[in-house]
């Protein structure tokens, strides 16, 4: 024991510091899921269909056995003594197709070989004859009256089955999924208002387009399923493996390795059954590894079609407002519905209206699965609304902006009845961005300036677990189910546990997920794992630190109130010691370990949701554009965003996630698009499909963090990282529109579209 005082520690939380993981990552030493090999392991190809929509009339795999070094061949007469299907809303997914296709790349068969140049070799020789049926390739073929049924009967998943009640499992329709919503009386309120505007906007089919395609090892053995994989939700895969084998969750392990990159493509369950069933096929591990093709033809972001129409008085009110927006899913549900459904019920737009009515549905069609993505549905709304909002103003003849300071929803005030009320300054924010943006400083020609303000809820009902463990030498574990994706979370959860505890950061360590290890974990998905698991990681902390204070207390024979524990060790009056000490000292009556549990839970409201919303999460945008009349191609000049971080744990980290989603949102605004013809996918790969390059960044692009600790997570946190890619596209264009003198209701703005607009106002010299 050290007679002595002891320096504090400087604080990590709201401060720029390097990830923890930084050097593993620059010096290619963490092993990504493509990285990943296991004794024993075998390689594997997949036969894809051709087709967007046929029959499978017969396999014939003879040819591939043949060729050496094939260990074996999995079709649809391999399934038979599985229950094949998955996904988190409808088990709709089989592992791979049975008695038809659905999309064009989906898996037929796959060949397990001793590696992949001989499973690509005998996959190319298995002859798979098909008869093609009608193909239904976009929201308008769906909905025909007449079109052909993409799904047949299918049944509820478990993971949103609390959250989506009014689904469709016997598919009378191409209608997957309806989410209404209304308040007042939009209908009579349109007849009184002073003017009503109209308008329809289209947003494309786009894909992730993560560093890392998909890959997953799996082992299946007589001790159960072990997958390694690089997956958002490892309790979900863990859950539909479980159900696929017939075998108790406890068999079922799922080891999330950190990702290169996702945004929502390694969300729910992808390839892991597949990976799985030609293990038990083949008896020893078998790896399922994705190109950036395959991956393209594996999950995608849903394209949507919104009509919204708002009613409005000559002093700038809104008093009415009706939105249809559909959602183009793909052929199986994914979690799709709940994208329709979370994207719906914010597309009104986060402004004050008494009367709204909202009608939102996910459609099949015969193209690849939708699922989650980067705003998760709520990016396509805000195209339209935020667009819509400029128009409306334009008809008031009023400044946008002045315009949205007008109506936009003020701190405390709710969106909808039950939810979370608003809480953020949303007003206040635009008018600092604006100004810093200079909106009403003269323009040069051929240059606009545009705005927006989008807002997305967090996930409710949700459940996060953590436990953390204070060992013997000082050092802290955390076992947490949140997925490392590129995102820094290993870094602020280990920041939370250190600052509550006072423990330095180089002694706590955070664990990858690992089912066979890990507490429950919802998801990482929806900007909840600072609110959610970092609350639960604090709340373990806590428990932690109350226990150590006791036990010092009793052991030094002072009071509690007298206990302070800094930078890792223990001090009271003149008397400091370090936590090993204390804790060698006292094993005999507590033992040498500290091992606590903490949780956050939301539980199910009345909210539209299903549960309210633990916050926020807003984007404020201002943008200045320049277009090229002769060609129409668009360049930014200046992009500036806003988010609200509520405590930023670590700053360097909140400013990168916010400028990263913003350069997302300049690809979806100017270049994504995937482009299908009768199903067929025809830009899968980087070659043809256009992603931002750096090229292509304004030489002005700032991002503010807004810091009013006022959040529901640890220190006043509340979760960002989606906000750029919802409001940059809708920024975009309003500026685009403001310089060109007329409007493009079509993402993305590509100098085609921009062009041909220039062409046909018919006015322009």
């Amino acid at each position: 024991m050290i007679k002595s005082g002891v320096p504090k520690a400087e604080s990590s939380i709201g401060r720029k510091i390097p990830r923890k993981d930084y050097r593993a990552r620059v010096l290619a030493k963490q092993p990504f899921p493509s990285d990943i090999r296991v004794d024993g392991m075998l390689d594997s190809a997949i036969v894809r269909s051709p087709f967007a929509h046929a029959e499978i009339e017969s396999i014939d795999i003879m040819e591939a056995l043949k060729v050496p070094g094939v260990i074996c061949v999995l079709t649809k007469d391999d399934l038979k003594d599985l229950d094949p299907y998955y996904g988190p809303v409808f088990r709709d997914q089989p592992v791979l197709a049975i008695d038809r296709v659905r999309y064009e790349g989906e898996p037929v068969a796959a060949v397990v070989a001793i590696d992949k140049k001989t499973a690509y070799m005998a996959a190319s020789l298995i002859d798979v004859s098909y008869n093609p049926i009608p193909v239904v390739d976009s929201i308008e073929a769906a909905l025909d009256p007449d079109a052909p049924k993409v799904q047949t009967e299918t049944f509820k998943g478990g993971h949103y089955n609390k959250v989506l009640t009014n689904t469709d499992p016997s598919n009378s329709s191409n209608i997957a999924y309806k989410f209404d919503y209304e308040r007042g009386n939009v209908t009579t309120v349109f007849k009184a208002a002073d003017f009503v505007i109209e308008n329809e906007y289209q947003v494309p089919i786009i894909h992730h387009f993560p560093l890392e395609p998909i890959h997953t090892v799996a082992k299946y053995d007589e001790s159960g399923v072990t997958v390694w994989t690089g997956t958002q939700t490892a309790a979900v895969v863990r859950q539909d493996l479980a159900l696929i084998f017939g075998l108790p969750q406890a068999k079922v392990r799922v080891i999330s390795i950190p990702m290169g990159g996702s945004f929502g493509a390694k969300a729910f369950t992808k390839i892991e059954p597949l990976a799985a069933v030609l293990s038990k096929k083949a008896g020893r591990p078998v790896r399922v590894a994705l190109s950036m093709q395959d991956t393209a033809k594996t999950i995608r972001r849903a394209g949507a079609r919104v009509k919204i129409k708002s009613g409005v008085q000559k002093d700038g009110s809104i008093v009415a407002r009706s939105v249809n927006i559909d959602y183009q899913i793909g052929a199986y549900a994914d979690c799709g519905p709940r994208v329709a459904q979370k994207g719906g019920y914010v597309s009104a737009g986060p402004y004050r209206i008494p009367n709204l009515e909202i009608h939102s549905r996910a459609i099949y069609s015969n193209t690849p699965p939708s699922g989650a993505y980067r705003g998760f549905g709520v990016p396509q709304a805000t195209w339209a609304y935020e667009q819509h909002t400029d128009e409306v103003a334009k008809t008031l003849n009023m400044d946008p902006v002045e315009f949205r300071l007008k109506n936009l929803l003020k701190r405390g005030e709710q969106y909808a009845e039950g939810d979370t009320p608003m809480d953020s300054d949303l007003a206040p924010v635009l008018k600092d961005l604006t100004d810093e943006l200079g909106w009403n400083q003269p323009l040069k020609p051929w240059r606009g300036r545009g705005v927006a303000v989008s807002f997305k809820p967090s996930q409710a009902p949700s459940e996060s677990t953590a436990v953390a463990r204070l060992h013997g030498d000082g050092s802290v574990s955390i076992l947490m189910g949140t997925a490392e994706m590129g995102q820094g979370s290993l870094s602020v959860m280990a920041q939370i546990a250190s600052e509550e505890l006072h423990i330095p950061l180089n002694r706590v360590f955070v664990t990858h997920p690992d089912t066979a290890m890990v507490p429950f974990d919802s998801t990482t998905t929806a900007s909840r794992s600072t609110v959610a698991m970092g609350s639960a990681i604090q709340d373990a902390a806590k428990k932690i630190k109350e226990k150590l204070v006791k036990r010092a207390a009793s052991f030094l024979n002072v009071s509690t109130d007298e206990i302070k524990i800094e930078n890792g060790k223990i001090r009271a009056r003149e008397l400091q010691l370090e936590i090993s000490e204390l804790l060698m000292q006292t094993k005999q009556q507590y033992g040498i370990e500290i091992c606590e549990v903490g949780q956050f839970l939301l539980t199910p409201t009345k909210a539209p949701l299903g549960g309210s919303t633990p916050f926020w999460e807003p984007c404020w945008v201002a943008t200045e554009v320049e277009v090229e009349p002769t060609t129409g191609r668009v360049k930014i000049i200046k992009l500036l965003t806003a988010v609200d971080a509520g405590k930023a744990i670590n700053l360097q980290q909140v400013e990168g996630q916010d400028i990263g989603s913003s350069m997302q949102g300049i690809g979806a605004a100017l270049y994504e698009q995937m482009i299908f013809e009768d199903g067929v996918l025809s830009n899968p790969s980087l070659v043809q499909y256009r992603v931002p390059l750096f090229n292509d960044l304004p030489e002005d692009f700032r991002s503010r963090v807004i810091e009013n600790g006022d959040g529901p997570g640890p220190f006043g946190a509340k979760g960002v990282g989606e906000g750029g890619l919802m409001g940059v596209p809708a920024a975009v264009g309003n500026a685009v529109a403001q310089a060109i003198g007329t409007r493009v209701n079509q993402l993305p703005l590509t100098p085609e579209r921009v062009w041909k607009a220039i062409e046909d106002r018919g006015d322009l010299e």
